[in-house]
C-alpha cells in the first residue's frame, strides 16, 4: 500500500458516491483520517464507536444497516 499511485486527484473530483467507513478505536487508520484530505462531494462518512480496524466483523449488523443504506443512494 506504500507505493501505490495516489488517488486523491481522482476522488476528489469525482461525482459518484462514497462510502468511507471507519472504526473509532482503529490503531491502523485513525477515525479522523479524513480530515487529511479532500473528500468526494457526494461523500457518506460513517464512523463506528466499538470498531477496530474491521468494521465489517466486529460491528457486522451496523456495517450491514450502512451498506443497505448507501446503496439505496445510488
Amino acid at each position: 500500500m506504500k507505493v501505490r499511485k495516489n488517488y486523491a486527484e481522482l476522488l476528489k473530483n469525482t461525482k459518484l458516491p462514497f462510502l468511507y467507513i471507519l472504526g473509532k478505536i482503529d490503531n491502523f487508520i485513525p477515525a479522523n483520517i479524513y480530515k487529511h484530505f479532500e473528500l468526494p462531494a457526494n461523500t457518506t462518512l460513517s464512523i463506528l464507536d466499538n470498531s477496530w480496524h474491521q468494521t465489517y466483523i466486529e460491528e457486522q449488523d451496523k456495517t450491514v444497516e450502512i451498506l443497505l443504506k448507501f446503496s439505496n443512494l445510488i
